[in-house]
């Protein structure tokens, strides 16, 4: 605005000027026309009453264009008949100088007898010049006077020069008073725009000073001007206050959180949800889709659905994340702000759920599967000695044995399912005790000899006579090693080797290692040798009277105790279970 300002002043200084100096230009150029032609005019009256004296017409015209010179340049006479001939000319030979009668100054001196005008070039001299001319009826001649027009010309472009240095010398005076006017005047103005500047860059604590000492119109402009600056000040700490409670409250939740637009780009992404989908983007910074997020087009779909009912919409789904696959319950929530329409998402992590579900599914059907075996065998039995075999004494003992040992099954699985759920509810064993754990590991080698003796295995406890102390349930304890050393046996070779070590770890824990000379589990095996009722050969482990439940018992177990449970194993070389335990 005030360059505008300035520019406005300049063109109205120039034009002032140039109008100002034209006219004064004009008028004196007219002034000094018409002051040539009175001195032309002078001149030809003198002439004329010299002539009018008896004067010879040289004599004449010698005397009058010596007196009537202009920068040192004598007038040109010329004398003229009526007819048009040329009787004199101090500057050419009239003899050899053409008919004036129809020159334009002797036509109108002729015409109107009075003075004649006229400025043109001389068609005898071949340069411009200035005529004027006189008709004497007495002396029936033409009496003409003329000078040359560069010496006409000469006068006023030496005024131009003057009127141009003093039209120059006035605008740069006026230019610099105008400024310096111009720039008190607006001093004020320029201190405000300078103090809005630094609010548009973020400077809020400005304030403007010299307008409250203005005592003018611009008083209140400045005091309405810090009223706003710190108005806004205010404002914009109140909002960055809250912005920050709100980012850190979205950024503190523990469920993924993204707001998205209607075009699906991402408005905000809490920090829980930029580490799950490791995807550490600024919203702010640049728009990106919410499918560049999620790698799922459902997301997408839930965001129209939403805005099209207005109402939340959830969905489970399953979305890839850095944990790999999990299951979400995706619930989309409309919002809207800055007029624009939004919606909320949250991602509910139902993996644990849905996988115990399955779990729990699966722990059914293998329970309700490995009941319905002993039983059926036992039903299938009963109804053949009921139909006779009974009354068959060597057949009704082989029944029998059967019978009991289908029974022993029975009871078996249901003692490990016992046992296994009795683990899974417990936080923390409150059974604990200081006990010798190298002579709960001489028990169960004794306990298990006779198995061990019959596949004639070797059991080989690497374990010095120091006492190993530990703290925990000796029960507890117990059935870890009779489900890992009576599994030793059970898939080993016939000759085979079961070793049994114990050592304490440096992060303070117990890990115990039960190795066999078996034939080792394949690495697709080993991920689930753990799970409940999970047999890497399922006729032998009925054969050897498994329940599928050991492994799980001895993981939970461990993780009863802070520790966990592991295998190592080649094909054919054996495998090595491992069971770390904080005791």
């Amino acid at each position: 605005m005030l360059r505008r300002i300035y520019v406005l002043i300049l063109a109205v200084v120039v034009v002032a000027i140039v109008a100002s100096g034209a006219s004064a230009f004009f008028v004196i150029k007219s002034y000094h026309s018409q002051v040539s032609q009175e001195y032309l005019l002078n001149a030809a009256r003198l002439i004329e009453q010299r002539l009018l004296a008896g004067d010879p017409q040289e004599q004449a015209a010698a005397d009058i264009s010596s007196v009537f010179q202009r920068d040192g340049e004598a007038i040109r006479v010329t004398l003229i008949h009526t007819d048009g001939t040329v009787v004199y000319d101090n500057f050419s030979d009239s003899t050899q100088m053409e008919n004036h009668l129809y020159r334009p100054e002797i036509k109108a001196a002729l015409q109107s007898q009075e003075a004649g005008f006229a400025s043109r070039t001389s068609e005898t001299l071949g340069q411009a010049m200035l005529y004027l001319a006189i008709f004497d009826p007495e002396l029936n001649l033409v009496v003409r006077t003329s000078i040359s027009y560069d010496i006409e010309r000469s006068g006023y472009l030496s005024l131009l020069t003057t009127l141009l240095i003093v039209a120059g010398l006035s605008l740069v005076a006026l230019l610099v008073i105008g400024y310096l006017a111009l720039r008190q005047i607006t001093r004020p103005l320029v201190e405000l725009k300078q103090a809005a500047n630094q609010v548009q860059q973020g400077d809020y604590q400005i304030r403007v000073g010299s307008l409250l000492d203005d005592k003018s119109e611009l008083t209140d402009l400045g005091n309405a001007f810090n009223a706003m600056a710190r108005q806004l000040s205010q404002t914009i700490q109140a909002l960055e206050e809250r912005n920050t409670r709100l980012d850190v409250i979205l950024n503190s939740l523990v469920v993924p959180l993204i707001v998205a637009a209607r075009s699906h780009d991402v408005i905000f992404v809490n920090r829980t949800a930029q580490d799950l989908f490791d995807r550490h983007l600024d919203p702010e910074q640049a728009r990106f889709p919410l499918v560049l997020v999620t790698h799922h087009a459902q997301t997408e779909v839930l965001i129209d659905q939403c805005l099209q009912n207005n109402s939340p919409v959830s969905r489970e789904l399953t979305i890839t994340t850095v944990r790999g696959p999990r299951d979400y319950q995706v619930t989309a929530s409309p919002i809207r702000y800055t007029n624009q329409d939004h919606v909320i998402l949250t991602f509910l992590d139902i993996s644990q759920s849905r996988q115990m579900q399955r779990l729990r599914s699966e722990f059914v059907a293998n329970v309700t599967h490995e009941l319905k075996t002993p039983l059926t065998s036992i039903r299938g039995f009963i109804e053949t000695l009921r139909h006779g075999a009974i009354d068959k004494p060597a057949v009704a003992r082989r029944f029998l044995d059967i019978i009991d040992i289908e029974a022993e099954r029975l009871h078996q699985l249901i003692s490990d399912i016992l046992v296994l759920s009795e683990i899974e509810e417990l936080k923390e064993d409150k059974d604990r005790q200081m006990f010798d754990l190298h002579a709960l590991i001489d028990d169960v080698v004794v306990l298990l000899d006779d198995i061990a003796s019959s596949r004639k295995i070797s059991m080989v406890p690497e374990i010095d006579e120091t006492a190993q102390m530990v703290s925990a349930s000796p029960h507890r304890i117990k059935q870890v090693l009779i489900n890992l050393i009576e599994n030793a046996i059970k898939y080993n070779r016939e000759g085979g080797r079961v070793e049994i070590h114990t050592r304490r770890l440096e992060n303070g824990k117990l890990e115990l290692r039960v190795r066999d000379t078996g034939p080792g589990i394949a690495p697709e095996n080993q991920e689930r040798i753990f799970e409940r009722f999970y047999r890497v050969d399922t006729s032998r482990s009925r054969e050897l009277g498994g329940t599928g439940l050991g492994l799980s018992i001895v993981k939970h177990i461990a993780q009863l105790y802070g520790g966990t449970a592991r295998v190592e194993s080649k094909i054919g070389q054996g495998a090595t279970f491992i069971v770390e335990l904080a005791i």
